[in-house]
């Protein structure tokens, strides 16, 4: 069966806030001002920058801008100076593949960050010691590594930090074989790296997502993540990222037993990888060029690279990449009948699959998991009840207003009824004493035309009578 390695990107600082090749013209000011600079903070800062811009360009001159920040940092006694100095002399070491030593630096920086509580450069040492314990095998102190960074990204609500915390968390689901709950934590790191105005490299999440998808047996969707991860790093000039990718894809069109492709793109990833005197990715990709002849039958150059890549991981003296070597040369010999050979070289490699993994390593990483999860659950918890009172007391106070407001409205509505009603009962009291008024006003208006009608009557027959009697008198008197 055909077996090749794929790298996962496991995140520290550097991959955070620098691109490891910047243009020539950034380098070239970086030096002038490093030639014109007092020895004093600000060239420490100027010599850690001109570390991150030769690192993957200039091992030499990295190492050497790496001890002289240090030096000129414990001259002047600056505490933050002497911490990244012992942190970039860590990502030395694990550029040169001498991980113990890398831990032991990184080790110094996190007691340092401690010492002066710099809580975003206490996460950044966890995360830097989890991918190197993840390349050491070292699985419950990559994820307890992990988790403490987490939780400090979480409190300060960092996402670069949390993304970056996500692919960690994913690299060791990767290693432990559950690739869907791997893709998982690299998707949301992709997402909370596009979020992230200030962090737009999206290598290593689309790296890692092509990675996790290969794993699913997913080639279509593995290969197309990978070469937006290869597009990002040509856009961003990251040999990291580069170096990485022609690794990956290279396994995959190797699964899919397209060989010569394959081939092709191990050979770029060796070219990169010299220039950037990567002995970890250098020795992955021996091992993977050794399996890829396997499968062509091409002994003599599958042998020669697979020794290249076993002397290679006995120096790094990684349990990681001694194990699937050796698991790569039995493979070789079983297909070569030398089946001594092979059984040897299973056994190595079960030997060293042992020791980076077991019941006891795999039940200390379920409860640090469940420990992390319950601490979070009960956060959570806490931070939801706090929110439900303080939402408790704001509707009590709404409910008091609105009470006082309803008492206020009726109280009102009341008056005004009240008024309303005191005003129409005045209203009718005065409309039925006009009426009387004009009942009264009525009545003596009869009486009077009665009066009136009575008196002229009584002319009337006053006026009779006197004409009655004239006439009489004047009749007499004829």
């Amino acid at each position: 069966m055909l077996k090749c390695f794929f790298i996962i990107f496991t995140v520290a600082i550097s991959s955070l806030n620098f691109n490891y090749a910047q243009s020539n013209k950034y380098a070239d000011s970086l030096l002038t001002v490093f030639k014109t600079a007092k020895d004093d903070t600000n060239k420490v800062k100027v010599l850690k920058a001109l570390f991150f811009e030769f690192e993957f360009k200039d091992i030499k001159k990295a190492d050497l801008f790496a001890k002289e920040s240090l030096k000129l940092a414990q001259q002047l006694n600056y505490k933050k100076g002497i911490a990244y100095g012992h942190t970039i002399l860590g990502y030395l070491q694990e550029d040169k593949g001498k991980l113990n030593e890398a831990i032991i630096l990184h080790q110094q920086a996190l007691n340092m960050f401690k010492s002066i509580n710099h809580e975003n450069e206490i996460g950044m040492s966890h995360r830097n010691l989890s991918s190197i314990y993840s390349l050491l095998g070292k699985y419950p102190k990559s994820l307890e590594n992990t988790l403490l960074s987490l939780k400090i990204s979480e409190k300060k609500n960092d996402i670069a930090s949390i993304a970056a915390d996500y692919t960690n968390l994913g690299s060791i689901y990767i290693e432990m074989g559950e690739y869907k709950k791997a893709l998982g934590y690299f998707f949301k790191s992709l997402e909370l790296k596009k979020k992230n105005s200030k962090n737009k490299n999206l290598e290593s999440a689309l790296n890692n997502i092509g990675v996790a998808y290969k794993e699913l047996t997913q080639y279509d969707n593995a290969i197309k993540y990978i070469n937006l991860a290869i597009e990002e790093g040509v856009k961003n000039d990251n040999l990291r990222s580069l170096l990485i990718s022609y690794i990956n894809i290279g396994g995959i069109y190797d699964e899919k037993k397209m060989h010569e492709k394959a081939i092709d793109y191990y050979n770029k990833a060796i070219t990169v990888a010299n220039i950037a005197e990567d002995k970890n990715s250098l020795t992955i990709t021996y091992a993977n060029l050794g399996s890829s002849y396997l499968f062509l039958k091409n002994y003599e150059l599958s042998k020669n690279y697979l020794l290249k890549a076993k002397e290679m991981a006995e120096e790094i003296n990684s349990p990681v990449l001694l194990k699937l070597v050796n698991e790569f040369l039995s493979d070789f010999y079983k297909e070569t009948k030398d089946f001594k050979n092979a059984l040897f070289h299973y056994k190595q490699s079960s030997h060293f699959k042992d020791s980076i993994f077991n019941i006891e390593k795999h039940e200390d990483i379920t409860r640090q998991e469940l420990t992390y999860e319950f601490e979070k659950k009960e956060a959570e918890l806490k931070a939801n009840q706090d929110k439900k009172d303080i939402l408790a007391n704001e509707d009590k106070k709404r409910n008091r207003m609105f009470i006082w407001f309803l008492v206020f409205a009726l109280l009102s509505v009341f008056s005004i009824v009240f008024l309303i009603y005191k005003a129409l009962k005045t209203t009718k009291k005065q409309k039925q004493t006009i009426e009387k008024q004009k009942e009264l006003v009525e009545e003596k208006q009869k009486e009077i035309l009665d009066s009136i009608i009575y008196a002229r009557r009584i002319q009337d027959s006053i006026f009779t009578s006197v004409v009655y009697m004239e006439r009489n008198i004047n009749r007499l008197k004829r």
